[in-house]
């Protein structure tokens, strides 16, 4: 997952299937016992604003699978 964001990630593109449009990465350092990267995702009720954070995530992906995800959700349209 180095180098690559949230929506990148096998995890994060299910996420964006399922309709969430916003995602964070969290990672708590405790000791050496803290496990990996967390995924944090939440839906919107807005159709707007869930257009404009996938056209945000649209510019921070780097696979092309995940770009032609983004571009088909933005095509559809749905909420």
């Amino acid at each position: 997952m180095k180098g690559l964001s949230a929506a990148d990630t096998p995890i994060g593109r299910s996420l964006l299937s399922a309709g969430f449009s916003w995602l964070k990465t969290w990672y708590f350092p405790e000791g050496g016992n803290e496990g990996g990267v967390k995924i944090q995702a939440n839906k919107v009720i807005d159709n707007e604003l869930r257009r404009r954070q996938l056209q945000e995530i649209l510019v921070e992906v780097k696979t092309d699978e995940t770009k032609s995800l983004i571009a088909d959700l933005l095509a559809q349209g749905k909420p």
